[in-house]
């Protein structure tokens, strides 16, 4: 989603070159050989005013700073938060795309081990394809009326191991988006999800597709936490589990407080769950797990435990 952030950034130095040559001279075309801001490098843009602008530009390069300032923190203790805020990013980029032009064509755009090209045009497809280390995206990019439509054809991670595809629709006035996803969590869950957001937060909700054996390598990927993680994947077998339903928000200046809205619930078929070694497993036919507030609760019902029957909650 960083890509975004540089499209902004192209953006803004368009709107600032109407500024200072004017109109009649856009009307005319404008080319740049090379331009460097910052850390960015521009290679051989055109820009020309037709109605609106049509931009295109054959490269644009990132180079990240080697040397972190003395007491500064890693980009793994930003990751969440900045990862979050890129999706309020992609929302002033594509109202800012929709309002002033007509076409963009970036070429090859690098960000570090990001690499990509950007292709977009108004009441035509376009296109969007990343690549990175540990995944991938190919999508097409089309216009409705006031929003524009993100359709996915195939997103991967290797890293989360995991893929989906599905449609964003993004409202360029309001700078809000509505997104439906397929795909499958964690190498380990089919999942149908759908997801809100606006400037401020991210909010989604799903339910599992299919019934799975093992649901420990999603635990492991929402990264819960050793108080919580090992009473699901150390402690609890199953024959089959199913999620029922997931849903959460992220706002974007506080990402770790998702979780506190996270709320899933999964019911599990022929339970055993086993306190501490050496002791019997609590038995039942039929248990539900839920995870709210940043609490796991376990409900097995008709529950058996050394010959005795009862119902009960952890």
């Amino acid at each position: 989603m960083k890509l975004f952030t540089r499209i902004i950034a192209i953006i803004v130095i368009c709107l600032a070159i109407i500024a200072s040559l004017g109109f009649f001279t856009l009307k005319r075309g404008i080319n740049i050989s090379e331009l460097s801001l910052s850390d960015t490098r521009i290679s051989n843009a055109h820009l020309i005013w037709n109605n609106k602008l049509d931009l295109s530009v054959e490269n644009i390069s990132v180079h990240k700073a080697s040397k972190k300032p003395a007491g500064s923190k890693s980009s793994e203790d930003n990751a969440d938060g900045a990862q979050a805020a890129y999706v309020r990013d992609a929302l002033h980029a594509v109202n800012l795309i929709k309002k002033w032009f007509t076409s963009i064509d970036i070429k090859q755009i690098d960000v570090g081990a990001i690499s990509a090209n950007f292709q977009y045009r108004e009441n035509e497809n376009g296109k969007l394809v990343v690549s990175w280390p540990k995944g991938a995206l190919q999508s097409q990019i089309s216009t409705e009326g006031k929003f524009l439509l993100v359709d996915i054809e195939q997103a991967s991670s290797t890293e989360y191991k995991s893929h989906a595809n599905g449609l964003i629709r993004i409202n360029t006035q309001e700078m809000k988006l509505s997104a439906t996803f397929e795909g499958v969590l964690a190498d380990t869950l089919p999942l149908h999800l759908e997801v809100k957001a606006d400037t401020d937060q991210l909010s989604f909700s799903g339910q599992g597709k299919e019934a799975v054996s093992s649901i420990a390598p999603i635990v492991d990927l929402f990264n819960l936490g050793p108080d919580i993680t090992p009473w699901i994947t150390d402690n609890l077998s199953a024959s089959q589990i199913s999620l029922s339903s997931v849903s959460g928000t992220i706002p974007y200046d506080n990402p770790a407080s998702i979780l506190q809205s996270l709320h899933a619930v999964a019911k599990v078929k022929d339970t055993e769950y086993t306190f501490a070694q050496g002791l019997e497993p609590i038995k039942a036919a039929v248990t539900e797990v839920e995870f709210i507030n940043g609490v796991l609760k376990i409900t097995p019902e008709n529950a058996s435990f050394y010959s005795c029957s009862f119902n009960f909650v952890v």
